[in-house]
């Protein structure tokens, strides 16, 4: 849970999405005004297909990087296996914030540099001029903040410390 505005009234909570049977089905976004902490509105909410359980437990995992008092971009480590390896997912999910809701902006994959075994970085994000930078797995990432086209990369493949 974290505040996302000056005066503590938008409560940004990240957590498990369940369909209508309780079944688990990613992550999921939701958006409060807590002007009357007694009384919370759910204001806004997004369902994701993927999962962020770095989230759960490291509260410096996620990001929102405010542009004002109603915008801003909410940066989150995702994963997600799919049928086949070609469908997996390894890396970050960029979503916008906007008076109109929470929406899927752009994906920034870590996928090519995950190596079981071996030392990771932190999953971290943050922003340097306009480009978000993300760390995951054993590489860094820079992608273009609007356009979330992909600026630049790092990888640390020294698999003398892997198991």
């Amino acid at each position: 849970m974290h505040f996302i505005n000056d005066d503590n009234t938008l409560l940004l909570i990240l957590g498990k999405g369940t369909d209508e049977n309780g079944k688990e089905v990613g992550l999921q976004i939701s958006l409060f005004n807590t002007t009357d902490p007694i009384n919370p509105i759910k204001i806004a909410q997004r369902n994701g297909t993927s999962s962020s359980d770095s989230t759960e437990w490291d509260l410096t995992a996620f990001q929102f990087l405010k542009a004002n008092e109603l915008e801003g971009r909410i940066i989150i480590p995702v994963s997600s296996q799919g049928t086949k390896s070609d469908d997996d997912f390894y890396g970050f999910e960029v979503f916008e914030k906007s008076p109109a809701g929470i929406f899927p902006l752009s994906l920034v994959s870590h996928l090519d540099s995950h190596q079981d075994g071996c030392p990771h970085l932190p999953e971290r994000s943050f922003l340097i001029e306009e480009t978000i930078v993300t760390l995951r797995g054993q590489s860094v990432r820079g992608h273009e903040l609007t356009s979330g086209e992909f600026a630049w990369g790092l990888d640390y493949n020294d698999t003398e410390f892997c198991s």
